[in-house]
């Protein structure tokens, strides 16, 4: 999920200063740096040095994953830098986290944002703390519904994409 000045704009309307940010699939920390004032949880399989660091932001690295799922997503291959393959947790030998034990762990979250390339697709968000008010999501199941949110926006358009990708915010019922 990058984050162009579309995206930018649309996160500065949903996310309060007061905030502690939930990022899995936080890649070099672009959501930490464009709020560097909220506390930030970052997860990711491969941490990079180029990080944005700050005392605020904690990072682990390691894969967060569906309670009953050892799919992780998509990674990047080596052999061919512009292709993505699917991949399962058996075949890497990196840390991996429950999605409930990662909440569990992080009881000040209000917002999480995800973007692990379709490993979301085994997370169970029907329990989700009260306290949670905002999912950010790169969806990879379009017709997966959040229970007890309502989606306040659909399909950034990104320059330079040729296909339109669907993102989405949702947010806590009143």
């Amino acid at each position: 999920m990058a984050i162009t000045t579309i995206l930018k704009d649309i996160l500065y309307k949903y996310i309060k200063p007061e905030d502690v940010i939930l990022d899995i699939g936080c890649h070099v920390g672009l959501l930490a740096q464009t709020f560097p004032n909220n506390e930030y949880v970052g997860f990711d399989i491969l941490i990079p040095e180029n990080v944005f660091k700050s005392p605020l932001v904690k990072y682990n690295e390691c894969a967060v994953i569906s309670e009953d799922s050892t799919f992780i997503g998509r990674i990047l291959d080596n052999n061919n830098p512009m292709e993505n393959r699917v991949c399962k947790f058996s075949e890497n030998h990196v840390k991996a986290e429950s999605f409930n034990k990662v909440l569990l762990e992080n009881p000040d979250t209000t917002v999480i944002k995800i973007d692990i390339e379709g490993a979301e697709q085994g997370f169970d968000f029907t329990n989700l703390p009260s306290n949670i008010r905002l999912v950010i999501i790169e969806w990879h199941d379009k017709e997966k519904v959040i229970p007890g949110f309502n989606k306040v926006y659909t399909r950034l358009p990104y320059p330079g994409y040729a296909k339109l990708r669907v993102d989405e915010i949702w947010e806590k019922d009143e």
